[in-house]
């Protein structure tokens, strides 16, 4: 997330496009782990709540202690459990220098005075109001110094770039230290942001690196969860075996889909925001909307977590409150009841499933076209979007129906002028054995109908085979609508 702008009592960071040198796990290369695992209880709370709590470098180390002072704590843990979630995030601090705890390594080393770093220590006190009503605590801190506080950068011996930051990197790893030991369990994750540089930085045999830096948050509890942020990427990737989950930074929630539980050995985690941009509001989403995506991504065993405005004094602004509560109510009815998910046409089985853009061979997931058509916007029941997949000519779209379904009839309606002239009807109960349900050539674009016999089919692909390249009629396939009956 890039540097904040100040905004009267609050810094709200937006976002850090990409990552340098991230090594991605691809999804065909997830694979299961063991049933128990750090993440247990994360996969189970299914979605949580994310805040920045933060100030401009301007402030006083006065005024940040009158307003870390008067964090109402107990009035924020009631307003977490009338939503309810069953973890909460907040930052320790980011760019302005400003920490809502203390730590006397970080004095030590930067030895401003007075010290930022707040004499209330907010953490243990957010601690003591959430415990009591089920609500587990988090943190979030940059994994580099507060670059708007010169001097801490200076003292912390830190560059920005791809450096090795050996010297910033043993420091770090000693702040965060004190602050694991002094918590023990009242901590139970660590996000680190701003991991842009792993190759550089972390991927040494030799610490530091990934492996001493997740220690370091586990030093007062083995058991914390710890994900390092690449940046906003897409398919979300892992960056690390030493982190539990997936930093999952992402600006555009309604374009992530979810393989299953695991990348690699992460847990599949997404975190994104409600409103405009992170801290901000008003919310930006429909209730429907944030009811399908998170809907989506919890069925196949991820995490969601999504950033809300705080204020001052610890509240969360009412219009957020009630669309949390509205996104607990939604995600507590069955699929088949829930509002957010009519079909379209009815009866459409392939209405708001989960879908992927994948290679013409069905192993490899591809890029979206432009960035802007997704494989929801095939399933979405509008005509006038559609998913297209980036970088090859041939590719399948694929559907998960999210149970097998005696199935005899595939409508595909293609985008105008974004067309297969030649393609398959691909069935399949248990996604390993394929049978082409039906076969077209010369197809000259919109909506096609095929009918087949009664085949039980849980996923159904539409597979472009022509054209594999320019020149030649239609163009690459756009699908704006499969339906499934």
């Amino acid at each position: 997330m890039r540097v904040p702008r100040a905004v009267l009592m609050l810094v709200a960071p937006a976002i850090l496009l990409g990552a340098f040198g991230a090594k991605p796990v691809p999804g065909e290369a997830r694979k299961e782990t063991p049933v128990t695992h750090r993440t247990d209880w994360f996969r189970d709370a299914r979605w949580g709540v994310f805040t920045h709590y933060l100030t401009s470098k301007d402030t006083t180390a006065e005024d940040w202690n009158r307003r870390v002072n008067g964090f109402d704590v107990a009035a924020l843990a009631r307003q977490l459990a009338s939503v309810g979630t069953r973890y909460y995030v907040i930052t320790l601090g980011q760019n302005s220098g400003h920490y809502c705890t203390p730590n006397a390594t970080y004095d030590r080393f930067v030895g401003t005075r007075p010290s930022l770093c707040a004499a209330r220590d907010l953490i243990a006190d957010l601690y003591d109001a959430l415990h009591p009503k089920g609500i587990r605590l988090m943190v979030y801190l940059p994994a580099g110094a507060p670059n708007q506080d010169a001097a801490a950068m200076k003292a912390l011996q830190w560059q920005n770039g791809a450096h090795r930051n050996l010297e910033f990197q043993r420091k770090w790893e000693a702040v965060i230290r004190e602050w694991s030991l002094r918590w023990g369990p009242k901590v139970t994750g660590w996000w680190f942001d701003g991991c842009y540089w792993p190759d550089a930085m972390y991927r040494f045999s030799e610490p530091p690196n990934f492996a001493s830096f997740a220690q370091a948050a586990r030093a007062g509890n083995p058991d914390a969860i710890v994900a390092f942020n690449p940046g906003v990427l897409n398919p979300i990737i892992t960056m690390t075996e030493s982190e539990d989950y997936t930093a999952g930074e992402i600006n555009d929630p309604g374009a992530v889909e979810c393989d299953g539980r695991w990348v690699g050995k992460a847990q599949f985690h997404m975190l994104s925001f409600l409103g405009p941009e992170w801290g901000r509001g008003p919310p930006r989403f429909t209730t429907a909307q944030i009811v399908r995506s998170t809907g989506d991504l919890i069925e196949s065993a991820g995490v969601v977590t999504w950033d809300v405005p705080i204020e001052a004094g610890g509240a969360v602004p009412q219009p957020f409150i009630e669309q949390l509560q509205a996104l607990r109510d939604g995600l507590a009815r069955p699929r088949a009841q829930r509002p957010d998910l009519p079909a379209v046409p009815p009866g459409n089985l392939a209405s708001h499933k989960p879908a992927r853009l994948l290679d013409v061979t069905g192993t490899k997931r591809l890029q979206v076209n432009s960035g802007t058509h997704h494989a929801a916007l095939g399933v979405d029941g509008d005509p006038q979007t559609w998913a297209q997949a980036g970088g090859e000519w041939p590719w399948t779209y694929h559907v998960d129906l999210k149970a097998a379904h005696p199935v005899s009839r595939v409508v595909v309606t293609f985008a105008k002028d974004c067309y297969a002239t030649q393609y398959n009807v691909n069935l399949s109960a248990d996604g390993a054995r394929w049978t082409t349900a039906a076969h077209a050539t010369g197809a000259r674009g919109r909506r096609h109908e095929h009918a087949f016999a009664k085949t039980d089919a849980r996923y159904v692909r539409i597979q472009a085979l022509q054209p594999d390249g320019p020149n030649q009629p239609g163009a690459q396939m756009g699908v704006a609508e499969l339906e499934v009956y």
